[in-house]
């Protein structure tokens, strides 16, 4: 449901002659009878158990990934969420109210400290634990983050300018010829080892590498 942007990363690659044709997110509006049983099954579901009614639901296709985003809308209030073709919960938008306290306070320091402006939120469980995808604006540009539970910083959406000269160089040597769409700096290991997970497109297909601190490849 999300109108596609040019990000700020991909406009800075591009300018270094590192692009060479820019990947979108595809997004078509469609009827609940055209989703996958197993999908419309449980887009059923959870707008029939009181968290509102059903609003519209997207096709979205990026590279070779395919989801839903369906709508809820409960009196005045809108919230998404997506599912897989078969019928997997992916993602579900919440408000600040419904997060716990030590990840609402991270994500009020991480917005606060980039002086920008909050929108969505989304609830993921990804491997049993539950964590939070936010999105803030900061004037033209918009920043992807994603908190644990307990208020832990684990990504946050960079551009290669904001990423260390080792790092930048080893980029620009994987990505020629590709599309790189996003730049995640990766905080998640708890010995404090932070590394950079970069998304690109080749061909139609998604791409992925990560690259640590020193600038070297990391196996996946």
């Amino acid at each position: 449901m999300n109108n596609f942007k040019l990000p700020l990363a991909v406009a800075g690659l591009w300018l270094m002659g590192l692009v060479c044709a820019m990947g979108e997110e595809k997004s078509v509006v469609v009827k609940l009878e055209d989703v996958p049983a197993a999908a419309q099954k449980f887009i059923l579901s959870e707008s029939g158990n009181g968290k509102g009614r059903l609003g519209e639901i997207d096709k979205v296709q990026d590279a070779d990934e395919t989801w839903y985003d369906a709508e809820l809308i409960k009196g005045k209030e809108r919230r998404s969420f997506s599912v897989s073709p078969e019928g997997k919960l992916l993602s579900w938008q919440v408000f600040m109210r419904e997060i716990p306290e030590a990840a609402r306070k991270a994500i009020r320091e991480q917005v606060q400290s980039a002086k920008g402006k909050l929108g969505d939120i989304n609830r993921v469980v990804d491997e049993g634990k539950t964590i939070y995808e936010a999105e803030m604006a900061k004037g033209e540009r918009e920043i992807s983050f994603t908190v644990a539970e307990d208020g832990r910083l684990l990504y946050l959406q960079v551009l290669i300018s904001e990423t260390p000269e080792k790092v930048q160089k080893a980029i620009r040597a994987k990505a020629v010829g590709c599309v790189v769409t996003k730049i995640e700096k990766n905080t998640e290991d708890e010995e404090g080892e932070v590394s950079y997970d970069v998304e690109a497109e080749q061909a139609g297909k998604k791409i992925t590498f990560s690259v640590d601190a020193d600038g070297e490849l990391l196996e996946d």
